[in-house]
Order: structure tokens, then C-alpha cells, then sequence
């Protein structure tokens, strides 16, 4: 869902792809975007460093729950 919402937003696809490889992951599944986000240091790192990537994660997580 990250790539495909950045991808949108015109992020670069290798920020994209470092973000979602970020996802931890719990059993055999990522985990969902909400608890992804306060889990990985990685991920709130991007967040921090790079403009409107929280705003991507928000909009990934929303589009998430209706795909869920």
C-alpha cells in the first residue's frame, strides 16, 4: 500500500521501498500500518527526515482499513 500511495504522491519509488520494508512483521503477516507506525524506529526516522511522509503513512493507513 506504501509504494502504491507514494507512488501517487510522486515519492521516490527507493523511498517508497525503504518505508515499506520497514514493516515489521508478526507471524506470517506485516503488521498493520497503524501499530507499524509506532513500532519501527526506521519508518519514524524517514518520517522525521523527509517531508510529507507522514502524510503518506496517514493516507496509507486509511486506504488500508478499506482494503482490509
Amino acid at each position: 500500500m506504501i509504494r502504491d500511495v507514494g507512488r501517487v504522491m510522486d515519492f521516490p519509488y527507493g523511498l517508497c521501498d525503504r518505508l515499506s520494508k520497514a514493516i515489521p512483521i508478526e507471524g506470517m503477516k506485516p503488521v498493520s500500518l497503524k501499530k507499524r507506525d509506532r513500532s519501527s524506529r526506521e519508518i519514524n526516522a524517514i518520517a522525521e527526515s523527509e517531508e510529507g511522509v507522514p502524510e503518506l503513512l496517514e493516507l496509507a493507513a486509511r486506504l488500508n482499513r478499506f482494503n482490509a
